[in-house]
């Protein structure tokens, strides 16, 4: 899978954002081990997305990595190809905040487990000084989705190997753990990635593992590959 190092630049509205990601890693290490990947059928799981998207504070971690996994087998899923965050991250580096918090709402209407939607959004927020009111439910579906992530593994084999939908959300777990800067990225066993960092705040090691098989699968349906 190909890095984006765009998802890696530093912004002056941080504040809100580490909170909220170091807020999700003591929680995922509070609650400790893996989802339990109890299966769902498509009302329970349409139920768990409506009080996911409004912003439930009583659902459990397994809750939320049931929203945060189950969206792949959603026909709204698109793998690595986005829903449209990039947009709303140019539209932040031009300066129109505004606009980008309402394209990342429109995204995460459609994409709600999008965690670049949900760092775009709160990003934009603080620089749009938006009420803390109308970005509260999405900080609270961060945190899950963080947590979920956090609790898939722990990054540093493919063994436990951090379980992404996207390689986008790769990036957002990499500046949750306060990496500095990708130095290379390869493609291993088949539906891993590998890659190198240097420099964390919050991760101890220079290799970080991502099980992308997700996104892969998506990719191959796309394409027509078996």
């Amino acid at each position: 899978m190909t890095p984006n190092k765009t998802h890696l630049h530093a912004t002056d509205e941080t504040h809100l954002l580490d909170l909220l990601v170091r807020m999700a890693r003591r929680t995922a290490r509070r609650r400790g081990g893996r989802p339990s990947g109890k299966k769902t059928n498509r009302e329970q799981y349409a139920r768990l997305c409506e009080r996911f998207e409004s912003g439930d504070t009583t659902l459990t971690p397994d809750q939320c990595a049931t929203v945060y996994y189950g969206f792949a087998a959603q026909s709204r899923y698109n793998g690595s190809l986005g829903y449209g965050e990039e947009d709303a991250m140019a539209l932040i580096e031009q300066d129109k905040p505004q606009e980008a918090f309402a394209l990342c709402e429109r995204i995460l209407s459609k994409a709600p487990v999008s965690l670049q939607g949900h760092m775009t959004l709160l990003l934009a927020a603080g620089r749009a000084a938006v009420p803390p009111e109308q970005a509260y439910r999405y900080a609270i579906r961060f945190d899950g989705l963080l947590d979920a992530v956090f609790r898939s593994g722990d990054g540093r084999s493919v063994r436990t190997a951090f379980r992404v939908l996207s390689v986008a959300d790769e990036y957002v777990v990499m500046q949750a753990l306060g990496v500095e800067s990708v130095l290379s990225q390869s493609l291993v066993e088949e539906h891993y990635d590998r890659i190198e960092i240097s420099g964390a705040t919050d991760y101890e090691g220079d290799e970080i593992y991502f099980d992308v098989s997700l996104p892969m699968k998506h990719l191959d349906k796309v394409f027509g590959k078996k």
